[in-house]
């Protein structure tokens, strides 16, 4: 997924996989933040856990993961994350 702000691109990608030690947690999703060149200035990473007790869901984990990587940006920049991963899944406001 790209993201523009301020003229400067930005790529947002999720990575899911299983947990690969035993401290109860089944799957990892890791969301990362990155600039498309060397105009933008951060680099962000978010990440969710699913416990083995829970229903593993991609799409939840991306949320979550995604939040918790722009959790320190300024509202309206927040904002445009959400909009550009609305319309990658398919709504739009």
């Amino acid at each position: 997924m790209k993201v523009d702000i301020d003229g400067s691109e930005y790529r947002v990608s999720w990575i899911h996989r299983k947990s690969e030690e035993d401290d109860g947690v089944s799957h990892v999703t890791e969301c990362e933040v990155k600039p498309l060149d060397e105009s933008g200035s951060i680099n962000l990473n978010g990440k969710a856990l699913c416990c083995v007790k829970d229903h593993f869901q991609k799409q939840r984990g991306r949320k979550i993961s995604l939040s918790r990587a722009i959790q320190d940006l300024d509202k309206s920049f927040r904002k445009l994350f959400w909009l550009a991963y609305d319309r990658e899944i398919g709504l739009s406001r």
